[in-house]
């Protein structure tokens, strides 16, 4: 942005005598860059110097010319003005004729420059004198002209509408609606064609914005005020009396009168009206129909509609007059190329950049606010793999329509069911819906397609934006299990019925599956690998994303669908990726899966030892065998990350540091420093070798770089709970959670042990639940034990972590301070055997905890 001094930028010149009317005008400009009178000079500054300094500044010079205004101040300034205009061409000027005054009693070199009307109110001298203002600066500094890309398609198309209308129909285009979602770049559109679509109208015409769900008293109200210059609360009340009790064709009448006002001036009003230009059913308000029909005998009147509901088609069509356009998602190459232009260059990164257009999901203003984001210091890493605010960002666009009572139940539900099935057709959406009529949901699909929330595709189908399917697939309610029952009944019955479209296959696959019904052997036949992969993908990542009984229900899913794999041709890879979500979800289930494991090896799938190996570890706690496994299976090729990463876990789980440094260096230091899981493993085996100094060097060069499996806050979580600092664990625990990739049911048992040493129980048993149902019992007898010894209870405490085999640093430190607290016991103090014992005990387990892996199962 320019450094320039703002101040004096705006020069208004004229005449005492006409002081009365400037006012009006000065009132509605920014006083920073404005040099008016005497208040606009500083304290003490000569007068003429003040006006040369003011003049010599001057982005935009205003005269208001009156004849009865001639003044010799007034002449120095038109001078001034005019050797300013030779210094600066970009100076703008700007005559307003006052009294009946005109160009002929300008200086000559003036007459050339622009010239109000006599008819122009102050609110349209203000107007004015702000686009000039703005086309001085974009002058004066190109390189801050903002582009918008991506509707120059959709504006040829609007500009040769307006261009052929007239002679296709005979009638001229009064108003073009623009629809579409909020963010999708309608006021820019909007001033785009304002400038380029109607050229030969004068510039500057006024946007009004009425309340959401206003009336034609709100347009009326809007309008009396602007040409009034301003209304008080009583005349308001008025006015809003008297214009509500004329009937519509009275209301309409008064609506044109103003707007001809803006027609006598040559230009166009932009109005934006979310929803009240149609009533709820499929008809316009009378007051509006009405005014487009006046409007038809007034071809010199130009409106530009912005709303969020679309007109009725029918009636639009048979006014003539008025033409809608639809604003659609952009495309990801679009997008990309948005960022491009909003993201500082040095912030830029274009290996992330297709990867954060993905998020943004076509959404004009959502990209904008990405750039934001980048340039404030967010990395394009970090938004790429952690999303979330970009996320927020779009569910606070369509808040009001969720929360609010704008859209009924059915039609959340409907926008539910098709932000997980696009396309779907009319005839399956009603049978989907079969608990009301079919002209209900018909109508409900109508009101949807009017809020732009809904669009017609293909062959009839409907589908959902991509910002608005984004959007509602994180809105959690109790309907999702109805609608996937619902849907699933649907298309199986078409499908049995030959009535299926094969594009709807992996539609049919997600919803049987995910309403726990059994594929029939009809459907078997025609399925291939391509079909089942994605869908296997998406329950599997759905399950990590989840806890508790959700993981689950998806792990089961997954698993169940991706065994019909085995008995599948197809190529080794994709039945290989299938077969690996489907059996690592069996294991994340606490189960080995034999016949998977057994096929894979049949098959020569590396990606079967990992699995057996896995199940060794998580399950079986069978630390040595599991690492033969993967030591032998990294001699093969493929499969290198994942391996690494298991064997890695299990030497740090044993406290052999040195193999866990020996097992990383089998990856290359550039592809290892770009996951934050492998350098937090790194991390742990330089600090079990007492090389802290290396470990520190590391854990602050990631300190800042996207942390896809929240390793490096889950880290900090258990540093935290290890020094006590129980809140700042927690809110590791919490930027953890938000990492994509994160393991939600070990973060629950983290979450879990830092609000137990806070004395907050509330969450044990639900806890505990999950990790015995994740076959995770050491650390669901940690958790009691932790909860024995808030409640001082060391012999339940000291039973509980007596349970578990392998004790990590976590366990030794609780076994340790249920030692402390049995030592403060009167019973033990006076039993000097026990007591004994009970000091051997703590000696031994500082001994230990000396030596101990720093962390547990989570940290």
């Amino acid at each position: 942005m320019t450094t320039e001094s703002l101040k004096g930028t705006i020069f208004l010149s004229h005449s005492n005598k006409d002081k009365s009317f400037v006012e009006k005008v000065v009132k509605s400009l920014d006083p920073a860059n404005t040099f008016y009178d005497i208040k606009s000079m500083d304290a003490g500054q000569p007068t003429l110097e003040a006006m040369k300094s003011g003049i010599e500044s001057t982005a935009v010079f205003v005269l208001f010319h009156s004849v009865e205004g001639q003044s010799p101040w007034v002449d120095l300034e038109k001078s001034l003005a005019e050797i300013q205009s030779i210094v600066r061409p970009a100076t703008k000027i700007l005559v307003c004729p006052l009294g009946g005054a005109s160009h002929h009693t300008l200086p000559l070199w003036m007459s050339r420059y622009f010239t109000t009307a006599p008819s122009f109110k102050p609110n349209d001298i203000v107007r004015t004198i702000r686009h000039l203002y703005q086309k001085y600066l974009d002058d004066r500094h190109p390189d801050l002209v903002r582009q918008h890309p991506g509707r120059e398609v959709l504006q040829r198309q609007i500009s040769l509408a307006l261009m052929r209308s007239s002679a296709t129909t005979g009638k001229v285009v009064n108003a073009v609606v623009l629809t579409g979602v909020q963010g999708m770049g309608r006021g820019t559109l909007a001033a785009d064609l304002v400038r380029d679509a109607y050229r030969g109208m004068r510039q500057a015409g006024p946007v009004f914005e009425i309340p959401p769900g206003g009336d034609g008293t709100d347009w009326h109200l809007q309008f009396f005020s602007d040409l009034a210059g301003g209304l008080t609360s009583d005349q308001a009340e008025e006015q809003k009396l008297a214009f509500a009790s004329l009937s519509d064709q009275e209301q309409a009448t008064f609506l044109l009168n103003s707007l001809e006002h803006w027609a006598a001036l040559n230009q166009v009003v932009t109005i934006r009206h979310r929803w009240g230009l149609r009533n709820k059913g499929n008809t316009l308000p009378p007051w509006f129909k009405e005014l487009l029909i006046q409007l038809q005998t007034k071809p010199q009147v130009r409106l530009i509609l912005i709303s969020e509901r679309q007109l009725p088609r029918t009636e639009v069509e048979a006014l003539g007059n008025v033409q809608q356009f639809h604003l659609e998602e952009l495309d990801a190459a679009t997008i990309q190329f948005i960022l491009t232009l909003r993201v500082v260059p040095r912030f830029l990164d274009p290996l992330r950049l297709p990867q954060i257009a993905e998020k943004i999901n076509g959404h004009p203003a959502t990209a904008n606010f990405t750039a934001y984001l980048i340039n404030s210091g967010r990395s394009m890493e970090s938004l790429a793999l952690a999303p979330d605010a970009v996320l927020a960002f779009q569910d606070k666009v369509l808040q009001e329509l969720y929360e609010k009572n704008v859209l009924s139940e059915l039609q959340k539900r409907i926008l539910k069911l098709l932000s997980w099935f696009p396309k779907l057709s009319i005839s399956i959406i009603c049978e989907a819906f079969s608990d009301h009529s079919k002209e209900t949901v018909v109508e409900e699909l109508w009101e949807l397609s009017d809020f732009s929330l809904i669009d017609q595709s293909e062959g009839g189908k409907y589908k959902v934006p991509a910002v608005v399917s984004s959007t509602y697939r994180r809105k959690q309610n109790n309907v999702d299990a109805d609608i996937f029952e619902n849907i699933a009944a649907v298309l199986r019955k078409q499908f049995d019925e030959d009535r299926l479209d094969y594009d709807l296959i992996e539609s049919l696959l997600l919803a049987i599956v995910s309403s726990g019904e059994t594929i029939s052997p009809k459907l078997l036949q025609i399925l291939t690998p391509g079909r089942i992969e994605p869908v296997v993908e998406s329950l599997y990542y759905e399950g990590i994303s989840a806890g508790g009984e959700d993981a689950k229900l998806s792990f089961n899913r997954c698993h169940a669908l991706s065994k019909l794999a085995m008995s599948m041709k197809g190529s080794d890879d994709s039945i290989e990726n299938i077969l690996f979500f489907g059996a690592d979800a069996r294991v994340r289930l606490g189960s080995r899966p034999d016949d998977m494991i057994d096929f894979m090896r049949r098959r020569a799938f590396v990606t079967a030892e990992y699995i057996d190996a896995s199940y060794l570890f998580h399950s079986n706690r069978d630390f040595e065998t599991a690492s033969k496994i993967l030591s032998k299976s990294l001699q093969a090729t493929g499969f290198k990350i994942r391996n690494v990463r298991l064997l890695t876990r299990i030497y740090l789980r044993t406290g052999q540091f040195q193999l866990a440094l020996d097992t990383l260096s089998k990856i290359p230091d550039v592809r290892l420093l770009r996951d934050t899981g492998l350098v937090m493993m790194k991390v742990k085996a330089l600090r079990g070798m007492r090389n802290r100094s290396d470990a520190a060097k590391l854990l602050y060069g990631i300190q800042d770089k996207p942390d896809e499996y929240g390793e490096y806050s889950t880290y900090q979580a258990s540093v935290a709970l290890r020094e006590g600092r129980f809140e700042d664990a927690i809110k590791h625990v919490e930027a953890a959670k938000r990492a994509p990739r994160s393991n939600k049911a070990i973060l629950s048992v983290l979450e879990c042990a830092c609000e137990l040493e806070k004395g907050n129980l509330s969450s044990l048993t639900s806890t505990c639940a999950l990790a015995r149902a994740m076959n995770r019992e050491a650390d669901a007898f940690q958790l009691q034990a932790r909860a024995a010894l808030v409640s001082k209870d060391w012999r339940s405490s000291e039973e509980y972590i007596q349970k578990v085999n392998r004790k990590d640093w976590f366990d030794l430190n609780v076994e340790y301070r249920a030692t402390e607290l049995k030592l403060q016991d009167p019973e033990i103090l006076r039993d000097p055997v026990v007591k004994k014992a009970a000091l051997a005990k703590q000696e031994d387990l500082l001994r230990q905890l000396a030596g101990a892996v720093e962390g547990s199962s989570f940290a």
